[in-house]
């Protein structure tokens, strides 16, 4: 995997909640830029968009796993303590392998990285 730092602006990035815009086009450039497949999965899909609990994983093989330390808390932290902490790199973003997330189960996927469980159409 290539050795990648990820753009200060990113730190923190999600301190303060996401949607599936934001998400979307932050793990379009972690993902094009660290060639992984973050992804977040919701808990629905509706007329309004992805909605309810979520979550984000990174895929390995098809396999969903947990984000490890590092880089959550460098997308999830204040922003300066995010930054000095530093997010590893992307062979160390793997946590446990998440076998609840079960992604040919999943209902909808937007391309940029959005799945759902279910879909409230």
């Amino acid at each position: 995997m290539p050795t990648i730092t990820l753009d200060d602006d990113l730190a923190g990035v999600f301190l303060d909640g996401y949607d599936d815009d934001l998400i979307g086009s932050v793990l379009q450039e972690i993902n094009s830029g660290a060639d992984v497949e973050l992804i977040c999965v919701w808990e629905y899909v509706d007329d309004c968009g992805y909605g309810g609990d979520s979550c984000l994983h990174i895929v390995k093989d098809g396999v969903p796993h947990q984000i490890a330390e590092a880089l959550h808390l460098f997308l999830f932290e204040a922003p300066g303590d995010a930054a000095r902490a530093g997010h590893g790199q992307p062979d160390s973003w793997y946590g446990p392998a998440a076998p609840e997330i079960n992604l040919a189960a999943t209902t909808a996927c937007d391309g940029r990285g959005n799945y759902a469980v279910h879909a409230r159409y």
